[in-house]
């Protein structure tokens, strides 16, 4: 691993002196061309640190990973905690098997009981919790019942979820470590334990079992600063979801007073919605679409846009890992598919095999009806050769109007209406 992280900083470093080089040699001032190494270097980054860098402070870029800055609303009902983050990890590990971190769903049916003494904390800090939480088959009142078309009948009472799922592999493994994570390691139960422990620790630190069941009223304005949407499910009954990074309004962001933090909490809201509600099984997949309209390089160098792009990868490579099945990008400019072609042999290659680079046109669409059928997006569509589907009986089609954007913005309202809260406006 440590030869892995030295030899992507040189290839790095290497490619960044020879186009600088080539930089002072063509253009006094850099001009497009200083873009260029930039760009070169920060994708080369993006793209690789998920795949090969550990969560080590002696990592070539530090501690950038955990914990990204995501301070989300503390939530005074914590469970026990399990460690300092600076404990062993085999500390750690035994922790986590001998507490009981998980509320009612998701982890307490699979770890083993708590000592005494762990139990008597937990019984106080929970007891609140305890008595005003019931489960699907007892909860009586309508209004704790919100039913979806997509995700059918949604307790509102019981939203909270931890990290493991049911046939996770966690309930057989030793150390409770869901296969995801092993896998993502190639079987390497250390890096796995190390892998996993982070991401509970990172839960409990931002509170993220619980986040499904807390008020979100920048819901709306959240969508609109960065345009994203469940468009359907494709030809094999992955969710898709569609992100337009180009599309990313931080002006509008500073106008609603928005933070990163706000952001990245939204991001984890819908994560934990997709993996807990939209296709919960233990092995679920979903396929991006990764839109590039109005992508720039000058946009790739603002500060917030970069800042943003890293920490939401970190959120879903470290913490949600194995769950894509495919990333088709969409809509690229020129210089893009050009970059690519420098950093694709560095990518691993079960990578390699799941991303997709399109220009918009024919083929592009094509493509897109091949592997999203029914649910690609009327937007996406550039030509004449493919139709969309349109509008269902009841106006939902595919796209930011799909039934699957539906069901979770009535969970959001749902929620804030339980709460005594209201949707925030732009």
């Amino acid at each position: 691993r440590e030869r892995g992280s030295r030899s992507i900083g040189n290839t790095s470093l290497s490619i960044t002196n020879m186009l600088r080089r080539r930089t002072n040699k063509e253009s006094p001032s850099g001009g497009w061309n200083r873009h260029v190494f930039v760009f070169l270097v920060l994708t080369l980054n993006i793209a690789w640190m998920p795949h090969v860098v550990s969560r080590s402070s002696s990592s070539p870029w530090g501690t950038c990973h955990r914990p990204f800055g995501l301070r989300l609303l503390p939530n005074k009902r914590r469970l026990v905690r399990y460690g300092d983050a600076k404990a062993d990890v085999d500390s750690q590990i035994e922790n986590v098997k001998q507490t009981e971190l998980f509320g009612f769903r998701g982890g307490a049916d699979v770890l083993s009981p708590p000592t005494e003494s762990e139990q008597s904390a937990a019984d106080d800090a929970t007891i609140t919790d305890a008595e005003e939480s019931s489960s699907a088959d007892n909860a009586t009142n309508p209004e704790e019942l919100l039913n979806t078309t997509t995700a059918g009948l949604i307790n509102l009472t019981n939203l909270v979820f931890g990290p493991t799922q049911t046939g996770d592999g966690s309930e057989a493994d030793p150390d409770g470590i869901p296969d995801r994570f092993i896998r993502m390691q190639k079987g390497n139960r250390q890096q796995a334990r190390d892998a996993y422990v982070a991401t509970v620790q990172w839960r409990l630190e931002n509170d993220v079992d619980t986040i499904l069941s807390r008020a979100h009223p920048k819901y709306d304005i959240c969508k609109k600063i960065f345009p994203h949407y469940f468009a359907g499910r494709d030809v094999l009954g992955h969710p898709i979801v569609v992100q337009r990074p180009g599309q990313l309004d931080f002006q509008l962001a500073h106008e609603q007073n928005i933070s990163m933090d706000d952001l990245l909490f939204h991001y984890v809201f819908v994560l934990e919605y997709c993996w807990n509600i939209l296709e919960p099984g233990p092995n679920g997949v979903m396929t991006s679409v990764v839109d590039m309209t109005g992508v720039s390089l000058r946009k790739c160098f603002a500060g917030e846009m970069r800042e943003f792009i890293q920490k939401s990868i970190g959120v879903i490579s470290e913490n949600y890992p194995q769950r894509s099945h495919r990333t088709l990008v969409v809509n690229a400019p020129g210089w893009f598919g050009k970059l690519f072609k420098i950093i694709k042999p560095l990518l691993r290659e079960s990578t390699r095999q799941k991303i997709a680079i399109f220009n918009a046109g024919a083929e592009q669409d094509k493509a897109l009806a091949e592997y999203l059928g029914d649910s690609m997006p009327a937007e996406l569509v550039v030509g004449t050769d493919v139709t969309p589907k349109g509008a269902d009986e009841d106006g939902f089609e595919a796209g930011p109007k799909s039934i699957y954007e539906h069901d979770l913005r009535q969970l959001a309202l749902a929620v804030l209406n339980a709460k005594g809260e209201q949707m925030e406006m732009c």
